[in-house]
């Protein structure tokens, strides 16, 4: 029979096997998205043209899917005038 430190020791072993894990898959993951979002970033260039499709999506901050149409990403959008 362990004893109680034996058990203490056993739980915080696992406990940071499963957090450097969950850092590993997250980098990955990461990484994975970036590789991504350069590709589509790469698509957007027209080399003949020599210009570059700037979307919505990249000011207003939402996800890119690489289409190039015109469209208004989902969300609460507020006007603000300031008159004096």
């Amino acid at each position: 029979m362990r004893g109680a430190g034996e058990a203490d020791f056993a739980a915080r072993a696992i406990a940071g096997v499963m957090l450097a894990l969950a850092l590993i898959f997250g980098i990955a993951i990461a990484r994975a998205e970036a590789v991504l979002d350069e590709a589509v970033w790469a698509a957007s260039y027209d080399a003949a043209s020599q210009t570059r499709y700037i979307p919505l999506e990249l000011i207003l901050g939402a996800h890119r899917d690489g289409r190039r149409e015109i469209v208004l990403p989902a969300g609460d959008f507020i006007g603000v005038s300031r008159r004096k």
